[in-house]
This record gives structure tokens, C-alpha cells and sequence, in this order.
């Protein structure tokens, strides 16, 4: 599964308004409670079990995933591509350098 990866605010904006996808942010607790993305459900793929998190959700769903520098969104999408999940985005490198732009 290759997901789509997001390169720009601008891009995130336009992807936001047109595909209004199911939103998850993979960063800490802590992280996710100082910003984040409006609509964003907090998944500490960690400490919670993957798969019943996903339960339920369409597997053509569009999800979008980030976390602070790419790492936990690269794993995440091999994770739900094995479980069927086709139309998978990730932020590039992160949301790390944008927080004070999304705050």
C-alpha cells in the first residue's frame, strides 16, 4: 500500500475541504492535547489496540494520519494497508514544523 503523502499547509487545506477524511493523530497525549488538527481522534497506536480503533470505519475511507516527524505515519500506514485500508495520507515529515501554524 502506498499512501499519498502531504507536503504543504495549502495541500492539508485543500485535502481537508475536499475529501473530509477520518483524521488521526499518532503523536503523545501531551501533544495532541497542547494542538491539533480540528476533527483529529487521538490514537496512541502504542498503548491502544489498532484494530479495534479502526473497527467499523469503511476501509475506502479516506484516513488521514500525522504525528510529529513521519516515522509512526510510515508504520501506521503499512499497519492499515494490511487490513485493507486503501485511500491512506500522511503529512511528510511530520507536523512537527508546522505547530505553530496549526495551533
Amino acid at each position: 500500500m502506498e499512501a499519498k503523502q502531504i507536503f504543504s499547509i495549502s495541500e492539508l487545506q485543500d485535502f481537508l475541504q475536499n475529501r473530509q477524511p477520518l483524521i488521526v493523530d499518532l503523536r503523545g497525549r501531551s501533544e495532541f492535547d497542547l494542538a491539533h488538527l480540528n476533527g483529529a481522534v487521538h490514537l496512541d497506536f502504542v498503548h491502544q489496540n489498532v484494530v479495534s480503533f479502526f473497527e467499523g470505519v469503511d476501509r475506502s475511507t479516506p484516513v488521514l494520519l500525522y504525528c510529529k516527524n513521519g516515522t509512526r505515519c510510515k508504520s501506521m500506514v503499512r499497519l492499515l494497508g494490511t487490513y485493507g485500508f486503501d485511500d491512506l495520507h500522511f503529512v511528510a515529515n511530520g507536523i512537527g514544523l508546522w505547530q505553530e501554524e496549526i495551533s
